[in-house]
Order: structure tokens, then C-alpha cells, then sequence
């Protein structure tokens, strides 16, 4: 049996202060805000003395987080305008030193399928699920379900109450009270510990819907949803019967309505047919094709062009622009898309270049391309 306090005495060390500062400036040593602290390249001294100054504040209770600064950030796909919080590095670190405590704690409850900001789990492996479900005889409906200003609705009075299920030190609880209570309403976007707690927050919401939803069939429990899957907010419902996926999404609502949550009412429960394709995580899966979302498709077309205007007029495409050109190829490249890249991107930029181009930048031995953890020369 662990004893009271060993997660307290897990997170609160220079060494963890130290790993999670590796991970805060992981492609950043060169940002303003972190060269005036650890210097450039980042000193590895100037680090530990960093981390020891943190965890003395930790360690003594005079340990508060810092007020945060907030950007108006466009959505390069969508242009939706966010509200996003930008911590300073202090607080950053603290987030990570909560973070790798916790993580296995909240990774031991979590579904399978659920793929929101997780390591391992990110859209190829929902898309990979989905494309099998698509195949499977049977499962014809769907209803896709989406939260209204999720992480604003999150009540912090609750996620206290569901973390105290996991967590008995009473030093660690106090501390993630502080984080909580440091932004108001719900969770902040652009803090690393959101992510989680928003996944967190829904963890009983997933059992409930895998477990606690189903009928008796000659004494044997049948289950209304054959299939789910979830992205931060956005859920799946996949059966074999609209009459059972529209009580399950009914029973999800009011479920939700007690957790202090509203589900868009714009849900349709529908039949899974090429002309009625599954819209998540980026993608439209029919039951014979995936395709890309328009707007991702329009920001991958764009992309192309810039990629060739850099070339045109300044002789080289740059390396910023290059990566995200190899990562919106990424996207088209688990799509049946080989007439989108023959029309759109293929007259405009080639992956060899891409690849020369990053290769490139690689081998200049750039501090940013160093990994968490790496010796700092």
C-alpha cells in the first residue's frame, strides 16, 4: 500500500521541477521569454537552479500562481476567434511537474476510445476505429454529440469532488485546488493541466454510456450503443438501432444536465450511409470512402500556394511553412485523396522538397531540434 503524501513527494523534486522544464521550452529555446531566463542554448545550471527555486516555494507554501495574460487566437483552419491563456513559464512548469504525477492515475480509468489530446490516441487511431466500424454489418446509426462551451461549463465544485475519489494527499489536493480556482468559470484554454481535467471530467460520463446503457434480451444485458468513441467533447454513438441510439443520446443529455454540462440540440440521430458520413476528429467517414473536412481541405490547398510563392519569390520555401505543409500531407494521406493531392498539391509542392527543406534545417544543429531530456551543451 502506497502512504499518504507519496504523491506530494513525487511531483514536489528538483528533478521533476527539471524534467518538466525540458519539456516547457522543447522547441522554444530561442523565444525571448526563455532566453532571458535559461539563456541560449539553455543552461543546464541556470535550470536546476530554476527548478530548485520552485520547489523551495512549493515546499514552504508560498507557492502562487501568477496572473494569466490572454491572446485572441484565430483558428488557421477555421478563423474561429479563441480566448486562450498564455502562463508564464513558472506556472508552465508547475502544470508539467502536476501533470507527469498525475497522468498515470488518470490514463488507469480512461476507455479505450477515447482520443482527445492523448499520446498514442490522436485522430489516426480514431480514424483507424471508425473505418472498422464502417465495415462491420449491423451498425447503421449514428448521433454525433458535441458540449456547448465545454471547458467554460466545467464546474469546479465537481471536479474537486471526482479528483478526491483518486487522490488522498491532502498537500497535492490543496495545490490542484489552487490551479483550479486560479481561473474562473470552468478551465482555461492554453493551460497544459485543462486537457487532462476536461478528459478527467467526462471519465464517469464514458462508463456510464459503456456500462449503464443497455436492455434485457431473455436475461442477457444487450447494450444500446455498440460502438463510442470521444474527442475532448465530441462523441460517437454508433448501433444498431435508431430507437436504441436515440433513448442512449436522451439518457447522455440528461446525464449531462446533472453534471452542469448542455449538449448542442442540433443532434440528429442518423443512418451511416456514404451521403450521411461520420464528421470528427477532421474527417467525413462514409462507409466506403474518407475524405478531409472542407475547411481543412481549403487550409491544406492554401498551404500548397504559399509553399510555391515562397519558392517563386524568395527562392526557398521556409521552414515553418514547410512543416506545416508535411503536416496537413499527413491528413490528406489517411484520406482516399488521391485526386484532391494530384489537382491541389502535387502542382504546387512535392514532399521530396518538403523533406530537403526540413532536412535541411535539421542538420543545422539548431537548439529546437533537441528533445526534452537531451544533455544541454
Amino acid at each position: 500500500m502506497k502512504r499518504v503524501g507519496y504523491l506530494w513527494e513525487k511531483c514536489c523534486t528538483v528533478e521533476r521541477a527539471i524534467e518538466a522544464t525540458y519539456r516547457v521550452i522543447d522547441g522554444k529555446t530561442i523565444h525571448p521569454s526563455v532566453t532571458r531566463r535559461f539563456g541560449h542554448p539553455a543552461d543546464a545550471e541556470r535550470i536546476a537552479e530554476n527548478g530548485r527555486r520552485i520547489v523551495a516555494a512549493m515546499q514552504n507554501g508560498t507557492w502562487r500562481f501568477h496572473s494569466p495574460k490572454h491572446l485572441m487566437k484565430p483558428s488557421a483552419s477555421t478563423g474561429k476567434i479563441r480566448d486562450v491563456n498564455c502562463p508564464c513559464i513558472d506556472d508552465q512548469i508547475v502544470h508539467w511537474m502536476i501533470m507527469l504525477t498525475l497522468e498515470p492515475i488518470f490514463m488507469r480509468g480512461m476507455v479505450a476510445h477515447n482520443c482527445g489530446s492523448i499520446k498514442g490516441r490522436g485522430s489516426k487511431h480514431g480514424l483507424q476505429n471508425l473505418k472498422k466500424w464502417s465495415k462491420e454489418e449491423g451498425r447503421r446509426y449514428y448521433a454525433k454529440l458535441d458540449m456547448r462551451h465545454y471547458y467554460a461549463s466545467i464546474r469546479h465544485d465537481l471536479l474537486k469532488k471526482q479528483l478526491r475519489r483518486y487522490i488522498k494527499d491532502a498537500r497535492m489536493l490543496l495545490l490542484l485546488d489552487r490551479l483550479i480556482d486560479w481561473y474562473k468559470p470552468g478551465l482555461p484554454l492554453g493551460n497544459y493541466t485543462s486537457q487532462w481535467f476536461a478528459n478527467f471530467f467526462l471519465q464517469p460520463m464514458d462508463h456510464y454510456i459503456q456500462e449503464d446503457l443497455y436492455k434485457l434480451r431473455r436475461g442477457v444485458r444487450v447494450g444500446y450503443v455498440c460502438h463510442y468513441l470521444r474527442n475532448m467533447d465530441d462523441m460517437i454513438i454508433v448501433g444498431s438501432s435508431k430507437w436504441d441510439v436515440g433513448k442512449s443520446v436522451r439518457a447522455i443529455i440528461e446525464r449531462a444536465s446533472s453534471m452542469g454540462l448542455t449538449v448542442k440540440p442540433c443532434w440528429e440521430v442518423k443512418e451511416w450511409t456514404d451521403d450521411r458520413p461520420v464528421d470528427i476528429l477532421g474527417f467525413r467517414i462514409g462507409r466506403t470512402y474518407v475524405e478531409l473536412r472542407s475547411y481543412i481541405a481549403l487550409h491544406a490547398r492554401r498551404k500548397a500556394r504559399k509553399c510555391a510563392k515562397q519558392r517563386k519569390y524568395k527562392g526557398a520555401i521556409h521552414p515553418r511553412t514547410a512543416a506545416g505543409m508535411m503536416a496537413l500531407l499527413g491528413w490528406v494521406g489517411r484520406t482516399d485523396g488521391t485526386k484532391f493531392h494530384r489537382i491541389y498539391i502535387k502542382p504546387y509542392v512535392k514532399k521530396s522538397e518538403l523533406r530537403e527543406v526540413l532536412s535541411n534545417e535539421s542538420k543545422r544543429g539548431h537548439p529546437d531540434n533537441k528533445r526534452p531530456g537531451d544533455p544541454v551543451k
